[in-house]
């Protein structure tokens, strides 16, 4: 109840102008779901993401479409290469001692990711309001261990894995203690 409450706060704004809302965000403003969603725990050593899928009827097939999901977060949250560019086209004229202005911008983006996710595990899962969730963690340690137990990559390229799973996860922990802060 709280969650929805503070979702339409956010939706509304403090000032006086009208927020016309489209029918599938009055349904998310509406719908239950567990608190763990918007706000997915995260331990000194794990970092933890959520998937959810509309349940149709099988069980299975939501258990893995949540799960699924869920680790595609991860992995983004993990690493994310990013493909941008913003079109601006502006042109000035006069026809028949009338002036115009054209303007045009356009902006594409793109966001690929790819990861072997060893330690990973489904944490929770909860179905609500038709929907199954599913929340997936990654040990760090785990993680990084998984390196040490690679058999055909040469002790360098373990050394420098290791090294820069380790930065990356510091730089993460940084990052979510400037957003923390804040």
């Amino acid at each position: 109840m709280m969650h929805r409450l503070i979702i339409a706060a956010l939706l509304m704004g403090c000032g006086k102008k009208k927020v016309d809302m489209d029918k599938q965000t009055q349904q998310v403003i509406n719908a239950d779901i567990p608190g763990w969603v918007l706000n997915p725990p995260r331990g000194k050593n794990e970092i933890c993401a959520v998937g959810s899928y509309k349940m149709k009827g099988n069980i299975s097939m939501a258990q893995q479409a949540s799960t699924s999901r869920a680790r595609d977060e991860l992995s983004r949250q993990l690493l994310v290469q990013t493909k941008s560019m913003i079109k601006d086209y502006i042109a000035e004229g006069e026809t028949g001692g009338e002036s115009y202005t054209e303007e045009v911008v356009e902006s594409v983006s793109k966001q690929v990711t790819a990861n072997s996710l060893s330690g990973t595990q489904q944490a929770k899962q909860e179905m609500m309001d038709g929907s199954l969730y599913t929340l997936v963690c990654l040990d760090t340690e785990k993680f990084v261990d998984a390196f040490n137990n690679m058999n055909e990559v040469s002790e360098k390229a373990k050394q420098a894995l290791r090294s820069r799973a380790s930065q990356g996860f510091k730089e993460l922990d940084e990052e979510v203690d400037k957003m923390n802060t804040q």
